[in-house]
């Protein structure tokens, strides 16, 4: 079983990383090309690409000026452990031994506007960069042609020639539509999570993020390797939703917030 995940904005630098072992990011020289072509840009032109605010802007013309590409542990950390978006709080790396983290390693893969695709313990270095941005100065235009095939045929090249796998999508739309999911050599599930509201079951935003995270360090709690295990989530008042599931699209349910 393999798990997808998007990255998060916010990101902590800050603590120190608990394990020591460290990968490197696959498509690197992709990633300089597109921290050379980010460089151009004025605070100014961030602004208004990124829609934040100016110490925003300001923040990341100072990120992609200081990214090198030759990422230690003194100028990076591991990508599981550095994103803290909703997401990642709930799957809580930090609370995970370094075996653990061997085995999240390996069913575990966060797509990324910069790195295209990232590997748990792979080390990255601070940067903001949406998949879903329009990129005027690039020659493909936007981060989905740029990136193209490459992200699909990584996961493919990680689920390898075993029959039977199982992809499971807990990242956003937005990054999961740089993953051509026909092309995937294995079967492809992507749970959704509603709750109770107003007399019907509604997709809360902020409680969905959560929910991902929660769901994947189940699967990684689990050693889950099944659609049917899937199933079995139970975590923060959800349970699986027969009536409201659709093939490959298992609904989870919650009538209240824990």
């Amino acid at each position: 079983m393999l798990i997808l995940l998007s990255p998060a904005k916010l990101l902590d630098f800050k603590s120190r990383s608990h394990v020591s072992r460290t990968t490197q990011p696959q498509f690197l020289d992709q990633s300089a090309q597109l921290v050379a072509t980010m460089r151009e840009k004025t605070t100014s032109d961030l602004q208004s690409m990124m829609d934040v605010s100016t110490d925003v802007a300001n923040l990341n013309v100072e990120r992609f000026g200081a990214w090198t590409g030759r990422t230690t542990r003194r100028n990076g950390k591991q990508a599981i452990l550095a994103f803290m978006g909703d997401v990642y709080r709930s799957f809580d790396a930090q609370s995970l031994s370094a075996r653990a983290l061997a085995y999240v390693q390996q069913h575990v893969r966060i797509l990324s506007g910069l790195y295209g695709i990232l590997r748990p313990l792979d080390l990255i270095e601070p940067y903001r960069l949406e998949m879903g941005l329009s990129v005027d100065s690039l020659k493909e235009g936007n981060l989905y042609r740029f990136w193209g095939n490459q992200i699909t045929q990584a996961i493919n090249e990680d689920l390898g020639d075993k029959q039977g796998q199982v992809v499971v999508n807990l990242a956003s739309d937005e990054y999961s539509s740089a993953v051509d999911f026909s092309r995937l050599n294995a079967r492809v599930v992507h749970p959704k999570f509603r709750e109770w509201r107003s007399g019907g079951f509604k997709v809360v935003s902020f409680n969905a993020k959560r929910a991902r995270g929660s769901m994947a360090r189940f699967l990684i709690d689990q050693r889950v390797n099944s659609y049917r295990a899937l199933t079995g989530f139970n975590r923060e008042n959800y349970s699986f939703n027969r009536e409201l599931s659709k093939r490959d699209r298992p609904m989870f349910t919650r009538m209240q917030a824990k």
